[in-house]
Order: C-alpha cells, then structure tokens, then sequence
C-alpha cells in the first residue's frame, strides 16, 4: 500500500512540473518548446529515444516509347517500321548514404531496347521480351562521394551527349566512383568519375586454364566553371579496353560475322586494342528564357596506328517546351569499339561520317513528341553509301 501511494506521489509531481514547463515554453518559440519539451520526455522516461530522422522510401519510375521509323540504306526505298520501347524501374533509398535501385526494360539488344512490331521472326502480336536493364546500389560515404556497383547507368559526361564512345542503352556491369568537389569558393568545380567494368569474362575450358578477361577501365576528369549566366566545361578522360587484340568479332557480339567497320587481321581477329583518349569542351549560355549550348569532342585509339580518330562538333538550343540539337561527326575505322558505338549513328557503324538533327516538344511533364534524323555515310574510305534514318517518338514517362 505505502508504494502505491508513493508511486501516485510522484506521478503526480511529474505531471505538475510538466504543465508547469509547458506552461512556461508556451509563450517562447515554437521550435524551442519543442525541444525543451523532448528534453524533459527523455529525462523522466529514459527509454523514449528521440526518432530518426530518416525514413524508408521507394519510388517507381519509368517510360512507354511509341516509335515510328524510316530507314533507307543506299538506292533502296525507305523501310517504314514501329517500334516500342518499354521501361520500369524502382528505386529504394534503404538509409540516408544508401540507395538500390533496379530496372526493366524490352529487347535483347545491349545496344537498344526497341522490339520491332510485326516482326518477321515474330508475327502477329506474340509476347515481347523484357529483361533486367540495372541493377545496382549507390553509395554516399561522403556528401559529396558515390560509389556504385553492380549493373549501372553510364555517369560518364561526353560532349553534346553524344554516343560516338557508348551508345547510352549499354548498362555496364563492374564498380564505379564519381566524385565532386568546388574550389575558390565555387568558382572552379571539379568531378572525377572513374570505373572498371566487365565486358567478357574468358576461361579456355579445354585446357582448364583461366585467360586475360575483357574490360573496360575509365578514368575522367571534369573541370567547370560559371559566371552569371556563362558555363564552361572541360574533359578529359581514358576508356580503356583490355584483351580484345587477336579476339574474333564474335566473342563480344554473339552471331558477330564482321567488326561493324572495325580493322581485322587475315584471321579474322581484331587487329588492334582500344585504348580511347577523350577531349571535351561545352560552353553554355543561360539567360532566363531559354539555355543554347555549343561544344565539341575529339577522341582517339592511341593503340592504333591508324585510321583511329573521331571528331564532332555540334550545339543545342532548349526554349521553354522545345528542344533542338545538331551534331556533326566523324568516326574513322578504330576510333572506338564498334560493337558499343550508337546504334543509330551509321546502323551503329565506324567508318563513316554525317549529322544527327533533333527535335522535340514537351506537352507536359509525362509527354513529349520528338524528331530526329541521321544523314550518314558508311564505308567512307572506300565506297561511300549513303544511310538515312528518321524517328517519330511519343514519349510517356512517370
């Protein structure tokens, strides 16, 4: 009986000297009885602990592309085809330094994830493929550090955005670091981005032997700097593909009878290694309404002894709905991996040379409408022809 009257006792007190603190943080700030307040909560209940700050959550992403193509090759009639393009994605932010994040995607091609409506192999509405397209975690140790692994987006910068080093579809596979810092209080901006990726793993399974693997090793360097409404960005980086030299086409594209314009020696191997030099320039003016860009990239296979360059140069023009660029370029036999270059430039060709325009209108955030048209040449160190290609694109995104 005397415990229980103590007990009452001093729940009674407690509650006394919480209303008397109430009553005397009622009239101070808000944020600061909010804390005195939790303060008090803990004192009298120690097992209370403050929550964290952080919260689980998830988002889901992705896109529907409807796709109308035209693609005429030489002397022959344009070839009209639709195309669909299908993504999902879902993003899982686990702790406040740690995000998982894995997606969808339709097609086979590691280069593309259209599928061909009507196909000839697949007439008549069958079931499209789709497979996983990424898969990997982002870790921030430090604000301004990531490190990634597993199956990732490309976080490389190229000028324009071009794809003359990577066509943008491939997912790489491996380890990445992307880091960034400012100096001269903001003036000058620095990002490192750097990675070793998996491209084929090899193993002689005759002789139980464990050979050179492919990879692709990057290293770049970003300077940039703003003034107003000026920016100005400068790279330079390394791509960097180890044991392809003496490997036959077919080891990185399967069903591959030719090198896509890459040089072979009389066995039918790739007569080179790729070992790609990358400079960059981007200027960028921003004044309110609109955002016009100019810049250009030269690239080079310094493991070649020839016919192992690439230039472009180009520039874009973003007005309130409407997107516009234009891109020049060149790409000679070994400039880069042919197998990985873009898809559309050239049918995904080295050797060859032309424009990319591009077109496009935002209805909203979720839809847009875009042109885009490639007036290339292929084989242009022997018998030049003429390829063409053109898409409309309907665009819904969430």
């Amino acid at each position: 009986m005397f415990k229980c009257v103590c007990i009452l006792f001093l729940s009674a007190q407690i509650v006394a000297q919480e209303n008397t603190i109430k009553s005397v943080v009622a009239s101070s700030d808000p944020s600061t009885a909010v804390e005195i307040l939790n303060v008090v909560q803990t004192a009298v209940n120690p097992s209370v602990e403050k929550k964290a700050d952080f919260k689980k959550s998830t988002e889901l992403f992705g896109d529907l592309r409807y796709r109308q193509q035209y693609l005429k090759i030489g002397e022959n009639q344009d070839r009209p085809v639709q195309r669909l393009m299908f993504r999902l994605g879902h993003a899982i932010q686990v702790q406040d330094d740690l995000k998982l994040t894995y997606r969808f995607m339709t097609g086979t091609s590691n280069v593309s994830g259209n599928n061909t409506l009507g196909d000839a192999k697949a007439p008549m509405a069958p079931r499209q493929s789709i497979g996983l397209d990424q898969a990997f975690g982002n870790y921030s140790p430090l604000k301004n550090l990531n490190l990634f692994i597993g199956k990732m987006p490309q976080f490389f910068t190229t000028a324009g955005k071009n794809q003359i080093i990577l066509d943008r579809d491939i997912a790489l596979e491996g380890l990445g670091l992307q880091f960034k810092e400012n100096f001269l209080e903001n003036k000058i901006n620095i990002q490192l981005n750097a990675g070793s990726f998996v491209v084929r793993e090899k193993y002689d399974d005759t002789f139980g032997e464990d050979l050179t693997d492919s990879n692709l090793n990057v290293a770049q360097i970003i300077l940039s700097t703003e003034k107003n409404e000026f920016k100005l960005n400068i790279g330079y980086g390394i791509f960097s593909y180890t044991a392809i030299k003496d490997d036959k086409p077919a080891s990185y594209l399967v069903g591959a009878t030719t090198a896509k314009g890459n040089t072979l020696d009389l066995l039918g191997n790739y007569q080179w290694q790729y070992e790609i030099v990358q400079n960059m320039i981007e200027f960028k003016w921003s004044p309110k309404n609109f955002e016009f860009s100019l810049f250009a990239e030269n690239i080079k296979n310094s493991a070649a002894d020839n016919l192992n360059t690439a230039q472009l140069y180009g520039c874009a023009l973003v007005w309130k709905k409407i997107t516009v660029s234009y891109i020049n370029q060149k790409i000679e036999n070994d400039a880069v991996m042919a197998m990985y270059t873009d898809s559309d430039f050239s049918d995904g060709q080295t050797n060859s040379e032309g424009t990319i325009l591009s077109i496009s209108y935002k209805f909203n955030k979720n839809a847009s409408l875009g042109y885009s048209e490639y007036k290339n040449k292929q084989s242009i160190d022997t018998l030049p022809v003429d390829y063409r290609r053109r898409h409309i694109d309907l665009t819904l995104s969430f």
